[in-house]
């Protein structure tokens, strides 16, 4: 699988807030849009996203409960589930869209943290995207 992880969504050092947009995937790309969300309160987390074509057809979307956790184990998953859900349905040529600076750098490591909570779930990314 050929994943680029794009984190475009979030401010840069010459902006304080730079505004979201969405952009058509070029070539044979798919683009996968993901969003994790935590409620404090409860430790609930919810994941949803959706895959568009270059066309910008919507081709598949999710929206699940998640269990109990943390904000950034909300946006792993929801990275994982978005890959696996890409993978299932056939495609291989992925642009991952995320406002998790922090689960992209995750992601991003040649190995993931070897002391951390999150390291099963980075791990399985890991062995998706190396599918072939």
């Amino acid at each position: 699988m050929v994943a680029d992880f794009d984190d475009h969504c979030l401010p840069d050092d010459n902006a304080s807030v730079q505004q979201p947009w969405w952009t058509i995937p070029t070539g044979d790309f798919v683009k996968l849009n993901v969003d994790g969300s935590f409620l404090i309160e409860s430790r609930s987390m919810a994941t949803r996203g959706v895959v568009r074509d270059s066309n910008g057809t919507w081709l598949s979307g999710f929206s699940i409960k998640d269990g109990q956790g943390t904000v950034l184990q909300a946006e792993l998953n929801v990275i994982l589930k978005g890959l696996s859900l890409a993978w299932e349905k056939g495609w291989t040529k992925v642009i991952c869209e995320s406002d998790s600076v922090e689960a992209i750098h995750l992601i991003q490591l040649i190995s993931p943290p070897t002391s951390t909570l999150y390291r099963a779930v980075i791990q399985d990314i890991h062995n998706l995207l190396a599918r072939s």
